[in-house]
Formats: C-alpha cells, sequence, structure tokens
C-alpha cells in the first residue's frame, strides 16, 4: 500500500475511534437502553422520501435537560404517549396520517404542557429492518419546532428477526399492534400513559386534559372518536355527527399539520347532543373544568361508570402506570382486537372508567381499512363479561382471584408473564425530539 495512503487511512480510523468512544460517553449518561446505532448505513429501498436517506440521524440526549433527577418516576415525566409504526408500505399510504398525528401532536404538547410535567411520545418500530424507511428519520423530517417545554418523543425499534418469532408471532400476523405497544408502556417513563394510533388526531381540549393535574390514578379514560377524510374534508364520515360537531368544516383539501393545529386549538365546533346515546352525558365536565377546580369523579353513579364503552378502544385509552402494571399490558396471545378487553380487565382490577366527551374527542384520519391475517378476537365479549360481571359493586373490584380466573378461561391459559412488554429485550432506544 501507498505510505501516504497507509498514513491517511491510519488517521481517519483513529479519528471515527475517538469519535466512536466519544459518542459512547455521551451516552452513558441517557437513562435509556441504548445499543449500536447504524445511522450512517446506506437503506436498502430506492424511495426517494426524505426520510429515506444516509445522512446521519440527530439525536438530542436527555441527559443534558434540567428534568432529569430523581423522583418516584424515572425524570419524574408526567405523560407518555404510545404507538407504533413501520414505513414498508403497511397501512395504506401511513406517512401523510402519521406526519399528520406527530406534528400537530407535538405542537399541542408544547402549548399545554408544564415545565414541571414533562411528556414524551413513544414510538415503536415494529418489525423494524434497514431494508425499510426510517421511522426516526421520517420525525426528524417533518422539521418539527424547537421548544423549552420538557416534550420528547423517543422511537424504540424491534427488530423484524424479534418480531416474526414463532413464540411471539404463531400465526404469521403482519403487525402485533399491542405486542408493539406493550413494548412502550413498558418502558414508558410516565405516570400516566395513553396508548393510541397514528392516525388519530385530538381536539385540544383533550390534549389540556391529558398534560392537567387533573387526572386521577384510580380512573382509566376514554374518548368518543369520530372520522374524518383529510383528503376531503368537506363532510364528517357518518351523517350523525354533522348534527353532534356541526356540518361546517373549515379545512382544505390534504391540510398541513399547521392547519390541523389551528383547527383542533381553536376550531369552534357546534356541539349538539350527546353522540351515541351511550349515557355519558355526566362525563361533560371532565374537559370544562379547569384545574383550580377539578372534576370530581366520586359524584358519577357507580352504574354508569361501571358502563363499558368498548368501540375503538385501541384509539385511546389512557391510564395510570399501575394500571397498566395490575394487568401485565395488553393480552399477548398472538391475535388482534384485544384492546377491548385490556379496559374490562382494568375495571376488574378496581379502576373506574371515564368516558370524557364534547369538547373532547379523537378523530380518526380515515383510510382504506387494512387486512392483517387472523385479526379477531373470538371472545371478547365473554372475556369483558366475566371481568365486569365481578366489578358490578365496588366491593367486588381488584379481586385478583377473579382476574386470574376470567383471564384463564377466556383469554389464554397462562397468566399475563413478569416478562410483559419483552422487559428483558433490549433494543435501540433512539431520543430524536427534546427540549
Amino acid at each position: 500500500m501507498n505510505p501516504g495512503k497507509a498514513l491517511t487511512y491510519a488517521l481517519v480510523s483513529v479519528t471515527l475511534l475517538l469519535l466512536s468512544v466519544m459518542s459512547s460517553n455521551v451516552e452513558d449518561h441517557i437513562p435509556l437502553k441504548i445499543t449500536s446505532r447504524d445511522f450512517d448505513s446506506p437503506l436498502v429501498n430506492t424511495r426517494t422520501e426524505p426520510w429515506n436517506t444516509s445522512t446521519p440521524l440527530r439525536t438530542h440526549p436527555i441527559s443534558d435537560s434540567p428534568i432529569a433527577s430523581p423522583s418516584p418516576y424515572p425524570n419524574n415525566f408526567h405523560l407518555s404517549i404510545v404507538l407504533t409504526f413501520r414505513l414498508d408500505g403497511y397501512g395504506a399510504h401511513l406517512e401523510q396520517r402519521a406526519g399528520n398525528h406527530i406534528g400537530v401532536l407535538h405542537r399541542q404538547l408544547t402549548k399545554h404542557a408544564s415545565l414541571d410535567r414533562p411528556v414524551e411520545i413513544i414510538i415503536v418500530e415494529w418489525g423494524w429492518s434497514p431494508e425499510h424507511a426510517s421511522v426516526a428519520r421520517f420525525v426528524e423530517s417533518l422539521g418539527l419546532e424547537s421548544s423549552t417545554k420538557p416534550v420528547f418523543i423517543r422511537v424504540i425499534r424491534v427488530p423484524r428477526e424479534v418480531t416474526e418469532r414463532k413464540d411471539i408471532n404463531p400465526h404469521n400476523l403482519k403487525y402485533l399492534e399491542f405486542h408493539a405497544k406493550n413494548v412502550g408502556i413498558r418502558r414508558a417513563r410516565g405516570k400516566f400513559i395513553l396508548a393510541c394510533n397514528p392516525d388519530d388526531l385530538f381536539k385540544g381540549e383533550l390534549v389540556r386534559l391529558m398534560t392537567s393535574s387533573e387526572l386521577e390514578k384510580d380512573v382509566f379514560y376514554r374518548t368518543a372518536l369520530v372520522t374524518l377524510n383529510v383528503s376531503t374534508p368537506d363532510h364528517w364520515d357518518h351523517p350523525k355527527v354533522g348534527s353532534w360537531l356541526g356540518q361546517d368544516i373549515d379545512l382544505p383539501p390534504n391540510p398541513s399539520a399547521d392547519q390541523l393545529f389551528h383547527w383542533l386549538e381553536d376550531g369552534r365546533f357546534e356541539y349538539g347532543p350527546i353522540l351515541g346515546g351511550w349515557g355519558y352525558q355526566a362525563y361533560v365536565d371532565v374537559c370544562t373544568k379547569r384545574s383550580e377546580a377539578p372534576f370530581n369523579h366520586s359524584r358519577v353513579p357507580m352504574a354508569v361508570r361501571n358502563r363499558m364503552y368498548l368501540p375503538a378502544a385501541g384509539d385511546f385509552l389512557l391510564a395510570h402506570r399501575n394500571a397498566w402494571d395490575d394487568i401485565g399490558g395488553y393480552p399477548e396471545i398472538g391475535v388482534g382486537n384485544v384492546d377491548s378487553v385490556a379496559l374490562c380487565m382494568m375495571h376488574a382490577m378496581g379502576y373506574h372508567q371515564i368516558v370524557v366527551v364534547q369538547p373532547c374527542v379523537t378523530i380518526h384520519q380515515k383510510h382504506e381499512v387494512g387486512r392483517n391475517g387472523r385479526n379477531t378476537f373470538p371472545r371478547t365479549l365473554a372475556a369483558c363479561e366475566c371481568f365486569v360481571g365481578g366489578g358490578a359493586d365496588a366491593v367486588d373490584q381488584g379481586d385478583r382471584l377473579r382476574f386470574e380466573r376470567c383471564y384463564r378461561q377466556h383469554v389464554a391459559k397462562e397468566l399475563p408473564s413478569e416478562d410483559w412488554g419483552m422487559a428483558t429485550g433490549t433494543f435501540e432506544d433512539i431520543v430524536v425530539r427534546s427540549p
């Protein structure tokens, strides 16, 4: 080898080694499990989206934040918002909907979060592979505004060689949504944890409630859900919604995240009767009360609190981390549609359901229905009847023996593992955005 080239090669190697050591020293202070990061490796597919480049990914280590101090919860986080997706074409053009969700939600959290109540968005990239576009780079490409508010975004990569294991995915489903959410829930740092979907949008009042001190630890929160086609947002997807939220939708076709933000924060919807007739009028005050006069959940009749609201349970389930721990996360039984069962499991363990309605609402961005193979849990209603049947009276709730019997009888022979959410697994945990 030419001596000059050899010297150059040696200098480059030493430089890279020093940079590697410096990088590892910085990451040693990040209170997350972090493994090697192949940010500079080229991606195999040839799509040209800006998040699919080989440019090194910027990361924002949380160790420099003033909130990193000892507390009952790591870094004293108030709220963790957990969702999951990947960018390999699954989900019918998910990029636009996920971009709206993250862009709008980050800005809403920046507006509503308090300096003493940090929040984080956790995106679990289930089935990650270098062969498809990177979710972390996708988030970077959104150009989210910097903020002094304690709002973080993390991406947890669960590699394809793990998600395709037969013991995890025995029915070879394309996406195990609730396994993925469990990974994020188990690693969440928030006192309260919201599980939702990447195509959801939240009315401003709902985000205010989520980030406030009004949340109670013995309650799990649900919302009504409506659907809007953001490609042509000239009407609501269901006629009844028009009478509930008003017919006028002041949005252009394919609105930007900025336009959606102002619509969700400042839009004055003309609320009519409560949608669906579920009997939750008693919960309206949850969204209209302010921090100085929190809503008294105990005033809601027990019979109303115990009535399960099951629709679209995967789009919004907000509960204290103890509730998630008590039920062992979503049932990891290798099929989908177990989100409703999780509600009933929480109820059986002594947590009360509160369904918040207008002006709080979750808006689902309409899309083609994806197919996920064997995607149903046929024993949902039977399981809920067993779990909730024991909770008709307050004294029967929190009965662990009854919970275990119903679980074994209607969900799975084995109770939730202590390793739920792959707690002992070590995955790449990338801090993409921080103050």
